[in-house]
């Protein structure tokens, strides 16, 4: 399952063009992140400030959204969420930025927990964080 979604940089008026992030959310990769945020959640039981852990991970892909109407059209909706990618939707690759310090974070909540995917463009003095990634949808890929 190929998902994009939305990011915001730390840099409020300026995003690298790193207008969204590609993740391909296979069964065996939703099945690691499940096994991170079950390993979180145990920590957090026991040590309340625990606030995020981060893992390298540089299974994010990010682009700039500027391709045809369709996409585009599409690619709005992930802007505050995220979006499923259709196997046929093919990205072009001179859209995909360089970005350095990858990693995925789990996120604590309270008793919940979010996953969402943070990257430093090649060059840059900011971070990009994607949009969190729902539980739900990782425990359907999982499976």
């Amino acid at each position: 399952m190929r998902i994009v979604l939305g990011t915001c940089s730390s840099n409020p008026d300026f995003n690298a063009d790193c207008d969204c992030a590609l993740v391909n959310l296979t069964p065996a990769y939703a099945g690691q992140i499940l096994e991170r945020m079950q390993g979180v959640s145990s920590l957090a039981k026991n040590n309340a400030s625990l606030h995020e852990a981060h893992y390298w991970d540089g299974d994010a892909a990010y682009f700039q959204a500027t391709f045809d109407d369709d996409l585009d059209e599409m690619l709005i909706e992930a802007r505050d969420t995220y979006v499923v990618l259709d196997d046929k939707v093919e990205l072009p690759e001179e859209a995909f930025k360089r970005v350095e310090y990858t990693h995925m974070v789990v996120s604590v909540m309270g008793d919940e927990l979010e996953v969402f995917w943070r990257a430093t463009p090649k060059g840059a003095s900011l971070y990009i964080r994607t949009n969190p990634l729902p539980k739900s949808l990782i425990e359907s890929a999982a499976q």
